[in-house]
């Protein structure tokens, strides 16, 4: 308001005051009051549980509605209001492990698997099989985009006769024996160089499918015997059993 010949005025227009000059006439006091618009501004943010989001002064954890005054443009108070929403994490999921395959037991938007700490390029399924021994774990993410991580578990996953290192030439293959018939082929070998031969010597005809670490082989099709996978490049001859 603005205080004028005995009003506190809060409306924008033109006022008139009479006065008396030091020459004892009348001094006419013309007053345009002119009426500055406050602001407001409105928005959400929202954060994961155990994270903060800074806004007035304060780190703020807990739903709610906040405000706070800044000063616009014109000089008159901006009422800024903050609808602050914390999102539940999700549940701290378990593993199950059949065999080498593990199994994420929560239902989740996205899952990450990594081994040891390491992100496992393109293990983003809720199950994972595994091709070698080691510590597993996955972190999940909710609908609201908020992550928990399961504990590690530790796979022991049996290489079998079928495990050869020659140099940075890896190859392992599990299970071996297999029972089902879908191998894992674990190796840095590009598949153009590998072969592989049942125990006549005969070229068998497989399908090197590219997992993260390395191929899928599917010998389901294929009689029950002893193979060989060979690295033409080096020589190596790797063998498992049907």
């Amino acid at each position: 308001s603005y205080y004028f010949n005995g009003n506190n005025l809060t409306t924008a227009g033109t006022y008139y005051d009479t006065l008396t000059n030091v020459g004892g006439c009348d001094s006419l006091v013309t007053l345009n009051l002119i009426l500055k618009p406050t602001s407001s501004y409105s928005f959400s943010q929202s954060i994961c549980q155990g994270n903060s989001y800074y806004f007035n002064g304060n780190n703020l954890t807990t739903a709610g509605t906040y405000y706070d005054t800044l000063i616009n443009a014109g000089g008159c108070d901006s009422l800024v209001t903050l609808n602050f929403i914390v999102n539940l994490l999700p549940t701290i999921p378990t593993i199950s492990a059949n065999a080498c395959t593990l199994t994420c037991d929560s239902i989740a938007t996205t899952y990450q698997w990594d081994s040891s700490g390491v992100l496992i390029q393109g293990a983003t399924s809720q199950s994972l099989k595994v091709m070698k021994s080691g510590n597993y774990s996955v972190t999940i993410t909710n609908a609201n985009g908020c992550e928990n991580k399961s504990a590690s578990i530790y796979v022991n996953c049996f290489e079998g006769i079928g495990s050869i290192s020659f140099n940075q030439n890896k190859m392992n293959i599990v299970p071996n024996p297999c029972s089902r018939c879908e191998l894992y082929l674990d190796t840095n070998i590009s598949a153009n160089q590998l072969q592989v031969t049942d125990l006549t010597g005969r070229k068998v005809t497989i399908d090197f499918q590219q997992t993260s670490n390395g191929y899928l082989l599917n010998f389901n099709n294929h009689t029950n015997g002893v193979y060989f996978i060979r690295n033409n490049a080096t020589g190596q001859v790797i063998k498992f059993l049907k």
